[in-house]
């Protein structure tokens, strides 16, 4: 499938135009104080225009991204709607709750129809309702948290959406994610390392467990740094070295727990800010033991503008192998499959991550069979 010029510049002119419209927002989200609780209420829109220049599945056939049956040229929705409100009460307790409407007016599973579009995902989701207390102790900070939250495992899926070097996220947080349900979180924070546990009920079923820890350091105080893809240019160098373990058990109906191993590394040096990702899974699927390895390498290049302004140019590549047998499926959306995928990109930072757009290119193909996909994605991002 050929995508027509025309529409493509009129969809990345909609976009341009749109973002361009907002004013740099301040740093910090609105806060209201008290003596004993603070408020703070943030918001993150992302505008998405995705553009399918080929699709095909697994026998060669052009397709739409989704996967169905009916290609189209473009389609425009919100990646992210979040509403958050953050804050801390009694100085030692904090607590989240942030609700979500993500992927609104997205094309949905091959039907064009107006009540898709239009009307599917309406209802906003609880994203994240949990409450945390921590504890001090000299030089270390103990935290336990229970609600709603992401596991403390796989960087690429835990690594806020907002900070990004590419519109679409790095892969492997996509297939190793572990399932985000409710559950108790411990964290250790020291000079040299963090550490944390988390316990769920896999799948927010109670008769199965998935257990996790992870590890951070950055070995001297002078190099620790927040995980991010992008410093912007910031001079001076930092790094974080992350490793992790996790398993989940079987459920009561199905084969399908699985054991896994991840290391990763964040650094940063001047202009350079960079990510290495690996990840082996031991995959329990349908009696069958199956070993999936993924690895992915980025990096960009932030260039700061006399005007504040700051220009990335990007380059990642990913390699993947899920251990499946025959020609393999059609990886819809950002998802990928067992293959390679190479994406190319720019950043235009108007206010740092807080207001920025992101164009890319993004390539993968199947280890087996003909199913590939090429992709341009543009995306704004107000964040506050």
């Amino acid at each position: 499938m050929f995508y027509r010029p025309a529409a493509v510049v009129a969809s990345l002119a909609a976009l341009v135009a749109i973002g361009s419209s907002y004013t740099a927002p301040s740093a910090v989200a609105s806060e209201i104080k008290t003596e004993n609780l603070s408020v703070r209420f943030g918001v993150r829109l992302q505008s998405r225009i995705d553009i399918p220049a080929a699709v095909d599945n697994a026998a060669g056939d052009s397709v739409g991204l989704d996967g169905g049956a009916e290609e189209y040229d473009f389609d425009m929705y919100m990646r992210r709607i979040r509403l958050a409100i953050r804050g801390t009460y009694m100085e030692d307790t904090n607590y989240n709750l942030t609700l979500s409407a993500d992927n609104l007016g997205r094309n949905g599973d091959g039907d064009f129809t107006e009540t898709v579009r239009s009307n599917d995902r309406m209802d906003p989701t609880v994203r994240y309702a949990w409450v945390s207390h921590r504890i001090k102790s000299g030089d270390l900070t103990h935290t336990i948290k229970f609600g709603l939250d992401k596991p403390w495992f796989v960087s690429s899926d835990t690594d806020s959406s907002s900070r990004t070097l590419f519109p679409n996220g790095r892969p492997l947080g996509g297939q190793f994610a572990g399932d985000r349900t409710v559950g108790l979180s411990y964290r250790l924070s020291a000079p040299m390392v963090n550490f944390g546990a988390d316990i769920m009920p896999a799948r927010n079923d109670s008769r199965n467990l998935q257990i996790t820890a992870r590890a951070e350091t950055s070995l001297q105080e002078e190099w620790k740094m927040r995980r991010t893809e992008s410093m912007l240019g910031k001079e001076g160098f930092g790094h974080v070295l992350g490793v992790e373990v996790g398993t989940r058990t079987e459920s009561e109906t199905d084969d399908d727990g699985w054991f896994q191993f991840g290391i990763d590394y964040n650094v940063h040096w001047n202009n350079i800010t960079a990510n290495i990702d690996l990840i082996v899974r031991n995959q329990e699927t349908a009696g069958d033991s199956q070993t999936q390895f993924g690895f992915t390498a980025q990096a960009g290049y932030a260039i700061p503008l006399d005007t504040g302004h700051v220009v990335e140019p990007a380059l990642r590549i990913g390699f993947f192998d899920y251990d499946e047998e025959g020609d393999i499926g059609l990886a819809t959306r950002e998802d990928v499959d067992s293959g390679i995928q190479v994406d190319a990109g720019v950043n235009y930072y108007i206010n740092g991550h807080n207001n920025k757009f992101q164009f890319a290119i993004s390539h993968w193909s199947a280890d087996e069979g003909d199913a590939q996909k090429t992709v341009l994605r543009l995306q704004h991002q107000l964040n506050f």
